[in-house]
């Protein structure tokens, strides 16, 4: 589902976890992590839109995934406590 960030529901003042895959299972994958406002993911999650690479979902408030279309790349953003 590709849901515009106004639909979304992200503290902008909280801290958010951020684990991105690259690639596809194996050797050659690529993971980072990273900590973010939720102000910072709102505007990646933005630019991911706006670029029209990826489809957003949010099945709960602490939790938003972000899966490129052709299965290569994929972003997690969980909230932290």
């Amino acid at each position: 589902m590709r849901a515009p960030t106004s639909d979304l529901t992200i503290e902008d003042t909280a801290t958010y976890y951020e684990l991105r895959t690259i690639g596809r299972p194996g050797p050659d994958q690529k993971v980072t992590e990273n900590v973010l406002s939720g102000f910072q993911v709102r505007e990646e999650i933005r630019s991911e839109l706006a670029a029209g690479t990826g489809e957003v979902e949010q099945t709960n408030p602490a939790e938003i995934v972000i899966r490129w279309a052709d299965d290569t790349q994929r972003c997690t953003y969980s909230k932290l406590c």
